[in-house]
């Protein structure tokens, strides 16, 4: 499945298509989901969905062309946040990837940090604090420029 593209102009007034950015989503509540690809798709996301850490790594493995940020809830049954997470850096050391923190996870920030992550949110989430943080964060990628760690506190 690729996101929706968009022929534009080129300099020469030769067309060339472009493609709107890609996330990958993964937390085990539906509800997060819902409310998260809803918002970031308004935003000019496309958002792949996945409900656990090996539905995240078979999404990631089959769309990581057009994956270009992964938001992980830290705490799942199965492989959690952080874990999932190691085995999308083997896949792709360059992955870009922001936490989703509750209160009673057993990580702390300063751990999920230095897993390597751009940004931890604390939950409750707030789909639109998300969504400008994301757009920030992909237009550094974009750019080739390295995100500065973020901390969002609700």
């Amino acid at each position: 499945m690729k996101g929706e593209s968009q022929q534009d102009p080129g300099p020469n007034g030769c067309a060339f298509v472009a493609r709107k950015p890609g996330i990958l989503i993964v937390d085990e509540l539906a509800l997060n989901l819902t409310l998260l690809k809803f918002e970031l798709e308004s935003r000019g996301f496309v958002a792949w969905l996945a409900v656990d850490g090996d539905d995240a790594i078979d999404l990631y493995g089959k769309h990581r062309d057009e994956i270009d940020l992964v938001l992980l809830s830290v705490q799942m049954s199965g492989l959690d946040g952080p874990h999932t997470l190691e085995v999308l850096q083997r896949l792709n050391p360059h992955v870009v990837a922001c936490f989703m923190s509750g209160n009673d996870d057993k990580y702390s920030q300063q751990e999920l940090f230095a897993r390597g992550v751009a940004c931890v949110f604390a939950k409750p989430i707030s789909p639109a604090e998300i969504t400008n943080v994301l757009q920030n964060l992909e237009s550094a990628s974009a750019t080739g420029s390295s995100p500065s760690p973020i901390s969002q506190t609700n």
